[in-house]
């Protein structure tokens, strides 16, 4: 009887662990600088460049391509506001298939929030935020599972072993939810028990701001995650939260520490800061094991590309919005043509004209471009 009555405190300490929040591995941790000189313009960073019209049918039309994701020779483009829907092309822009469809069925979803690809696995997650559920399909989009959840999801990504992870909850923005959504990260079982918390976060402004977390599939099983404000780089793995990278500023970027200053309502103050010029890191928008895409400025459309080897930043004006960058496993980068104000000087007619081309031939459906950096 004592040993049973062990092993039942044991199981409910296990337990109550596990829903807590965990320490965050701070070992190595790398600082990138971004630097104060801004380079107008990448023309001479990129070696080579593709404008790809995506095909238009009456099963490919898109509104806009939200997010890419590049899977050996398919691209992956969703649209989450007029189309909802995530269709599948070539890398020459042929429509192959769509991946599930609207509804309320089996493997059918109300609405997209995100997706996000496992490439271990070989699947393709789906957040439905009006349906509160994730959605899994394999590559080819049949239907394999979903899971339901009980508050507003945020964006979402699948862990090598099948683990659901959670990068901040849109149920302090909405108001409505579970009392794990003032954390940044969740863990979830593959039936959607939560197992592990991270980043508490309480302050107001904050919560109310933080909705574009920015948490990115990678192909080693792993994701990466840059919360908005925080200034870091995490690796998301089985074993936890790891601190990867630290960004600090130059003198004319705003700091999170000014973010903290403003009341829970004062979000004039916040849009007064914005709108000096300052810059504020809100993530990480791409990444590859040679290159980081950071974003440095909120609505400004500026970033930084990072080359890891190298370990040397470059920051770019004007460049891409940075959500609608990706890396393929080729180091090309991927984006969508409507929001790439890519090549200036000499090449930015050649560029312009190479999209309104290929703009012209699909009737408007989304253009992708895809470059490469010397």
């Amino acid at each position: 009887m004592k040993q049973i009555f062990i092993v039942f405190i044991s199981c409910l300490l296990f337990f109550a662990c596990s829903r807590s929040s965990r320490t965050i591995a701070t070992d190595d941790v790398e600082t990138i600088i971004i630097p104060a000189e801004v380079v107008e313009g990448i023309e001479n960073m990129v070696s080579e460049y593709e404008v790809i019209a995506l095909e238009n049918t009456s099963n490919s039309l898109l509104g806009s391509a939200t997010k890419i994701r590049v899977v050996d020779d398919k691209v992956f483009v969703s649209d989450h506001y007029m189309a909802k829907k995530l269709v599948v092309f070539d890398r020459m822009g042929k429509y192959l298939y769509q991946i599930g469809r609207r509804g309320r069925g089996p493997g059918e979803y109300q609405s997209i929030h995100d997706f996000e690809i496992d490439y271990v696995n070989r699947e393709v997650l789906i957040v439905d935020l009006s349906g509160r559920k994730a959605l899994i399909y394999d590559l080819d989009g049949r239907f394999k599972r979903y899971v339901t959840f009980d508050f507003i999801m945020g964006e979402m990504g699948l862990l090598g072993d099948g683990t659901l992870v959670n990068g901040f909850s849109a149920s302090a923005y909405y108001g409505s939810g579970s009392s794990d959504g003032d954390h940044k990260l969740l863990f979830f079982t593959p039936d959607g028990k939560t197992t592990q918390k991270f980043l508490k976060e309480d302050h107001p402004v904050k919560l109310r701001m933080e909705i574009l977390d920015y948490l990115i599939s990678k192909r080693d099983g792993n994701l990466s995650f840059a919360p908005q404000f925080h200034n870091m780089i995490y690796e998301v793995s089985t074993e936890g939260l790891t601190a990867i990278y630290k960004v600090e500023y130059s003198s004319d970027l705003l700091t999170r520490d000014k973010i903290l200053e403003m009341e829970s309502d004062d979000f004039q103050k916040f849009t007064e800061l914005q709108n000096s010029g300052k810059r504020i890191f809100t993530g990480t928008h791409a990444v590859s094991p040679q290159w980081l895409c950071l974003s440095s400025g909120f609505g400004l459309f500026e970033y930084v590309f990072y080359d890891r080897f190298k370990k040397k930043p470059v920051r770019v004006a004007d460049l891409l919005y940075g959500r609608r960058i990706t890396i393929d496993e080729d180091n090309w980068f991927w984006a969508t043509g409507s929001s790439a104000v890519l090549i200036h000087g000499s090449d930015e007619r050649e560029w312009t004209r190479a999209i309104r081309t290929a703009s012209e031939n699909v009737d408007n459906n989304p253009v992708l471009v895809r470059y490469k950096l010397k």
